[in-house]
């Protein structure tokens, strides 16, 4: 009896990859909606941007589902819980590295700069694991 794994080195590495494109993408649109819209509007844009081409890269060249005409739409549906549960928890630990480091002597920036690259941390690990086992 085989068991499925619970990690997969090349398909994680995959799904960095994506992430960077969906980075790179955010990145851009936020850039090129800002000269002619809000801050807040361009970020919204990007964010957008960013998750569209996370779920294709995701789907496709991460998890390999290549169905389109009756899973693409209960996948999007999972897709966007666990996006969006990421990105919450991205968000609290961000947070809470900031309020755990602030009593330090630090500077507010190092401790934020901080915050980020642990929510981002914990992010793509939740992320990685809830597409690997509830979306895909």
């Amino acid at each position: 009896m085989t068991s499925a794994k619970l990690y997969d080195e090349k398909e994680f590495a995959r799904f960095i990859a994506s992430g960077v494109c969906s980075t790179v993408g955010n990145l851009l649109t936020v850039l090129a909606v800002a000269e002619f819209a809000s801050y807040w509007v361009a970020l919204l844009c990007g964010i957008a941007t960013a998750a569209a081409i996370s779920f294709l890269l995701t789907k496709v060249f991460v998890f390999g589902s290549r169905e389109w005409s009756k899973g693409a739409v209960s996948e999007g549906g999972r897709f966007a819980i666990v996006y969006f549960t990421g990105c919450l928890l991205y968000f609290l630990t961000a947070l809470l590295v900031e309020n755990m480091l602030s009593g330090y002597d630090f500077s507010l920036k190092l401790v934020q700069i901080a915050g980020v690259i642990v929510g981002a941390g914990v992010m793509v690990v939740t992320s990685y694991f809830g597409h690997r086992f509830f979306t895909y």
